[in-house]
């Protein structure tokens, strides 16, 4: 096997277990990168699943819910011993809640925003302090088309994609970078 533009990376990868992070894990992986994926449970299928067997030993997979302070840390301890400094941070972690409007003022409201942004937020200060301190990196936020268009009984969630993309915008800036879009 050649080696992947992204050999000698590591990446992380926040709600790895199915959907998109399931998916951007072992495109990742596939690349070369050596990924740390996380999610709330990690007892059924994950990224490394779709792996071929012999490379999967390179990657890490944990329990790790990022609206938890506590085990963000911890899950940065562990990717920082086993891996490595992370290269790329992809904030992926993030739940749906479908329901009528008046039910998001129900608890889907808060349950969303609590993975979507609050996920975000720990998220890249566990982690994005190894990205700062090697001076490179990236860091991802997934979003969604929902963020930007409203979708029939899905407001709660896209109301928490649209902070995510209202959190994303300053970051260059914050940075001291400039925004390319």
């Amino acid at each position: 096997m050649s080696a992947g533009k992204l050999e000698g990376k590591v990446a992380v990868v926040t709600g790895a277990s199915r959907g998109i992070g399931r998916a951007i894990a072992a495109l990742l992986a596939r690349e070369g990168a050596a990924v740390a994926g996380c999610a709330r449970q990690v007892n059924h299928g994950h990224f490394v699943d779709d792996l071929d067997p012999a490379r999967r030993a390179r990657h890490l997979v944990a329990a790790c819910d990022v609206r938890h302070r506590d085990e963000v840390t911890r899950f940065r301890d562990l990717v920082l011993a086993r891996l490595g400094a992370p290269d790329i941070l992809v904030n992926n972690a993030g739940i749906v809640a479908r329901g009528k409007y008046r039910d998001a003022a129900r608890g889907n409201l808060g349950r969303c925003a609590g993975h979507q942004l609050e996920g975000c937020v720990p998220g890249d200060s566990g982690v994005s302090a190894s990205l700062r301190g090697q001076g490179r990196g990236r860091i991802i936020n997934i979003a969604s088309i929902g963020g930007r268009r409203g979708t029939p009984l899905l407001g709660a969630y896209c109301a928490a994609k649209h902070g995510v993309v209202g959190l994303t915008r300053p970051w260059p800036r914050n940075c001291g970078r400039t925004a390319s879009s």
